[in-house]
């Protein structure tokens, strides 16, 4: 369980370092973070901050394909 906790906190990681190429790309950060603020109500708020920065990350690719 912790190394599959472990592989989807680099995912993540991952995906808000990489810049979105596509839609779909910003579709998939949406749910991400999504995904990470369920998680924060449920388990409590992640101590390295990766939600901001996720949704920081997701503004910045809707902002790039709309202006």
């Amino acid at each position: 369980m912790a190394a599959a906790l472990d592989a989807l906190i680099a995912a993540e990681w991952k995906l808000q370092q990489t810049l979105a190429q596509t839609l779909l790309h910003i579709r998939m950060r949406a749910e991400a973070v999504q995904e990470m603020i369920t998680t924060a109500d449920h388990a409590g708020r992640p101590t390295d901050n990766r939600h901001h920065l996720m949704l920081s990350a997701l503004v910045a690719g809707i902002q790039r394909y709309t202006d």
